[in-house]
């Protein structure tokens, strides 16, 4: 019986090409099929949708049962000629895949023989027919459509023919009993959650949940496959064996498969996709092909079993987090193709020796940071180092960077590396806190590239003991060498400032060379450099800051006439004798407890003695007073018992300057 409808449709999908025609339906056997013809070439059979009154007629009425054959033709428009079945299970709803319902969906269909002359099964052809068990795909099938046989739970095999190109989303998904895959050569796209769980809320199916296909044991992905798709094998708990043989593996795609030991990627492989192998904790050994340009972030996060990796020639990029946590890694060589190594990239990897590559420019926040079994870093050229890098490599014996003035080392990038014993730099800014509790320093070459040391970059490393610095720095920042164990400092003609508290407590540090050009000493630059008994300050210098020489074995200083404003530097040197001070001082104090100091000219520049200025100094017997002093701050002459009369003009005020004064009270 063939009826003629007023429905009017057109085929989409792969089918959106189509020519709009009439549908049909025709009786074979005791099951009315609908569909309509394509272009007057073939037959698509499907739910037929009536736009006015919203209804749906079935694919086919009643539901299949048993095993079914699906015809090979059905007839045209004539009724007397005939076209073949090319594609299956179509729903067409405006544009958008939802609201009419599974074109096959049947509780008691439990096989089915497609027609060779179907090309194309479309969305949701076959889901959740849960009593389905084999099917019979036609030999010039070349595409299955989103959801085409999800739930099908019973299911057991699938092969799909030479010459098939497209796996839909989902295809598979929830199909828990496929044991076998066959895919063959000419196979283009996998789909995302082909064979993964999948939560659905549209194409017909309402709030449909399916889940992994955790029986299937093996897979092989032919060499032609450009892309295996996000979550495609995801949690298949079964699966032990995969090889990929091409394409692009998408993110996630054998995220949580922890049976997983064997895995060979071919050479048409192109990229290892984000979290791809997240998770299998079977895995031990894996080779990269040249083909792979980038392995993503967390690629093979916690492969805990992972001992083994050769990474091909052609990679430039490993993300962030791609083997972190791989604890059993023993060795990996990064190729020179490696250009970037993302944050935390092999944190943890705590038993890997890795050798690095040529070139490497940039490596991130905590990439290497917790590998204990690290024993050398050699880089060269340009290069960007994060923070915390290397943190707490505790295995690390020796740094050798080359880098370019542009190149970076980030902050406490090898913090904690506590068996780090030589650094060679040749350029680049150093960050804040860089060495910090590297206790087994002990020497630090700095080429002629490195422009900036940073706050606290070498600080608290008592071994470090030789320092050589190159001709390009211009800032030590703040604690840069802070309670260090160097001895002797040559600053390079390029320096131009020294930060607070940058060379502080570095006991042992007896010479130091300060250059022209330097133009500010910060406070407490070599506060407590108790061995400092002699240093020349160059007449370049303009800023001395609060407690720069403070508690040092200075004998003499001479502060040259380029320095102005206050100056309060010299306080606790109990061997100080002699001071000059130049005449671009304003504001002069900070000789507390200078016991040894006999004399002072106060230049007439001065205005103002601070606060304690000369308090304790015991043996000053003579100081001659600016003829322009304005204000003597408290305690400034405090317990100096042997300084005798002293003449003030008028204009000087003093509050209790002069306090205990020749040991009389104020």
């Amino acid at each position: 019986m063939i009826r003629f409808t007023k429905k009017l449709t057109m085929a989409a999908g792969v089918l959106c090409c189509a020519l709009y025609s009439f549908a049909y339906e025709h009786a074979i056997g005791g099951y009315t099929y609908n569909y309509t013809i394509i272009d007057g070439k073939g037959a698509d059979i499907r739910p037929i949708f009536n736009t006015s009154s919203h209804n749906t007629s079935p694919a086919v009425n009643p539901a299949l049962t048993g095993d079914c054959v699906m015809p090979l033709r059905l007839p045209d428009h004539t009724g007397t000629n005939s076209v073949p079945v090319v594609n299956i299970g179509y729903q067409p709803n405006s544009g958008r895949y939802s609201g009419t319902g599974c074109a096959f969906s049947s509780r008691t269909m439990t096989s089915i023989v497609l027609a060779d002359t179907v090309t194309n099964i479309a969305l949701t052809a076959f889901a959740e027919c849960t009593e389905l068990v084999s099917v019979t795909f036609p030999k010039y099938l070349t595409s299955l459509g989103i959801y085409s046989f999800a739930g099908c739970s019973k299911l057991t095999r699938v092969e799909l023919p030479a010459g098939f190109q497209y796996l839909g989303q989902g295809a598979f998904s929830g199909c828990t009993s496929i044991v076998e895959v066959v895919l063959h050569d000419g196979l283009l796209h996998i789909g995302d959650h082909a064979f993964s769980s999948a939560f659905v809320n549209d194409f017909g199916l309402t709030w449909a949940h399916f889940t992994v296909c955790t029986s299937l044991e093996s897979i092989t992905i032919p060499s032609s496959t450009t892309n295996v798709g996000w979550y495609a094998f995801s949690e298949c708990s079964g699966l032990k064996s995969a090889n990929v043989g091409g394409g692009a593996i998408g993110g996630s795609a054998f995220s949580g498969c922890i049976a997983l030991s064997s895995v060979t990627l071919g050479e048409n492989v192109t990229s290892i996709g984000d979290s791809a192998f997240f998770g299998c904790t079977n895995m031990t050994e894996l080779v990269v092909p040249d083909s792979v340009t980038s392995i993503g972030a967390s690629a093979f996060r916690d492969c805990t079993k992972l001992t083994r990796i050769i990474l091909g020639n052609g990679v430039r990029i490993i993300g962030d987090h791609a083997f972190r946590g791989c604890t059993n890694l023993t060795e990996i060589v990064i190729p020179d193709s490696v250009t970037t190594i993302g944050d935390y990239a092999f944190y943890d990897c705590s038993n890997a020796r890795i050798i690095f590559g040529k070139g490497i420019r940039n490596i991130g926040s905590y990439a290497f940071a917790k590998c204990a079994a690290l024993r050398e870093v050699a880089i060269d050229g340009y290069l960007v180092i994060g923070q915390q890098a290397f943190y707490e490599c505790t295995g690390l014996k020796s740094v050798v960077l080359g880098g370019y003035k542009s190149s970076a080392i980030g902050n406490y990038a090898f913090e904690g590396c506590t068996s780090l014993g030589t650094v060679e730099i040749g350029g680049g800014d150093i960050g804040e806190c860089a060495f910090w509790r590297c206790t087994k320093l002990r020497a630090v070459a700095l080429g002629d590239r490195v422009c900036q040391i940073g706050r606290e970059a070498f600080a608290q490393n008592k071994a470090l003991s030789g320092l050589t610095l190159g001709s390009s720095v211009t800032n030590i920042m703040y604690m840069a060498f802070h309670d260090t164990g160097i001895t002797s400092v040559a600053l390079p003609q390029s320096v131009r400032t020294i930060g607070n508290y940058a060379f502080s407590y570095c006991s042992c540090l007896a010479e130091l060379i300060l250059p022209y050009g330097l133009t500010s000493i910060g406070g407490s630059a070599f506060y407590k450099c108790t061995a400092l008994q002699d240093v020349t300050i160059p007449s370049s210098v303009t800023n001395i800051g609060n407690g720069a020489f403070a508690e040092t074995s200075l004998r003499t200083v001479v502060i040259p006439d380029s320095v102005q404003g206050e100056l309060s530097a010299f306080s606790n040197c109990t061997n100080l004798e002699s001071v000059v001070v130049g005449t671009g001082v304003t504001s002069l104090g900070g000789f507390t407890d200078c016991h040894k100091l006999g004399s002072i000219t106060v230049p007439d520049s001065v205005t103002n003695l601070s606060a304690s200025a000369f308090k304790y100094c015991w043996n000053l017997t003579n100081i001659v007073l600016s003829a322009n002093l304005k204000a003597i701050q408290s305690s400034a002459f405090y317990c100096c018992y042997r300084l005798p009369n002293i003449k003030l003009d008028c204009s000087a005020k003093s509050g209790t300057g002069f306090g205990r004064l020749l040991g009389d009270a104020a």
